[in-house]
């Protein structure tokens, strides 16, 4: 029962910190790219319509699912000549749980010569990691929504040497 190995390695992590950004030249500082910031309205983190953005109809269900990571409607494109008042990092990702795990065995034939099995398996549990959703308040279409994942499924990988 001898000559095995078992490794892992187990990663946890809270989620990316993400700005929510507006598109496009609204400062009117002459560069178009999207730097400036969105304006804060209402509370990110509790779903529903605010007062201060009344025309934002919000998605229903609550926040934190993938269809609304965080409330859209807590969020306004800056008025025309002003830059937006939402903090840096405000908001954050989904978390990260990961584990990858690799078992060896070791057969020796004769001295100096051995046959060596292994079985790895990477993101071991299949555990679907979704990436940041959409922050840019002037893409009302997606804002706040997560399309994509931020991980691959999982990877199982066999091999058999001869190690002399």
């Amino acid at each position: 029962i001898g000559n095995w190995q078992v490794n892992g390695i187990f990663t946890a992590r809270t989620g990316q910190d993400f700005d929510v950004m507006a598109a496009g030249d609204i400062a009117n500082t002459g560069n178009a790219k999207t730097y400036e910031r969105a304006d804060l309205v209402g509370n990110p983190y509790r779903s529903g319509a605010v007062a201060g953005n009344p025309s934002c109809t919000p998605p229903s269900g609550g926040t934190h699912t993938r269809s609304q990571w965080f409330n859209p409607c807590a969020f306004a494109t800056p008025a025309i000549g002003t830059l937006g008042n939402v903090s840096r990092n405000l908001l954050h990702g989904p978390d990260l749980w990961n584990l990858d795990a690799s078992i060896h065995r070791n057969f020796p034939i004769r001295e100096g010569l051995s046959l060596k099995l292994d079985a790895e398996a990477f993101n071991a549990f299949n555990h679907m990691v979704l990436g940041n959703p959409a922050a840019t308040v002037t893409t009302q279409s997606t804002f706040g929504q997560i399309s994509s994942a931020a991980n691959s499924a999982r990877i199982v990988q066999f091999a058999a040497k001869i190690q002399f």
